[in-house]
């Protein structure tokens, strides 16, 4: 019995933290998206947004999401959000960067979960619980490389992270929230 015990708690603990899963644009996730980023940004999702992009990244106990939506009055938008948080202005090479971001001394990415994107690769192999799963990636357009952005770490704590980068040009909002273990 106590070796069945120990085998259970092994067998627990590695469900748990033992997993890796990346999806992106189902049903659900479209459904729960502006929930989230209401939820998250602590603003009223934009009546005109078209949503581009919502994935789930888990690795072990890390947990990262993502929503990108494009915002036909991105100027309405940007007024809104600068005077609920401070933004800063930088230029954004997504994936590309290091930690001395363009002269700001910093990752501003550095405690985020990235999604898969900008990568030359379509698929991903992850694994939920016991068996290989292969998921499809899709780049969100306009999103890739250097651009223009609006930058504000929304909530910074030991075990979370959530963003917002509004790329101006694009029309485009990306907010990410990551959960660290």
């Amino acid at each position: 019995m106590a070796v069945l015990l120990i085998f259970m708690s092994f067998w627990g603990v590695f469900a748990a933290f033992g997993g890796s899963d990346y999806q992106s644009n189902t049903f659900t996730l479209k459904q729960e998206a502006p929930t989230e980023f209401t939820e998250n940004s602590k603003l009223e999702y934009p009546s005109d947004a078209e949503l581009i992009h919502t994935s789930y990244s888990n690795w072990g106990a890390n947990v990262g999401t993502d929503i990108i939506i494009k915002v036909e009055d991105i100027d309405s938008f940007i007024a809104i959000a600068t005077k609920r948080y401070k933004f800063y202005e930088m230029t954004m090479d997504f994936p590309n960067h290091n930690r001395e971001y363009l002269g700001y001394g910093f990752d501003p990415f550095q405690e985020t979960i990235k999604p898969p994107f900008c990568m030359e690769a379509k698929t991903m192999t992850v694994k939920p619980r016991y068996f290989k799963v292969t998921r499809e990636l899709t780049d969100p357009e306009d999103f890739c490389g250097k651009r223009e952005v609006y930058y504000s770490q929304l909530k910074r704590e030991t075990e979370l992270s959530i963003i917002m980068v509004i790329l101006p040009k694009e029309g485009l909002v990306w907010l990410n929230r990551s959960d660290w273990f």
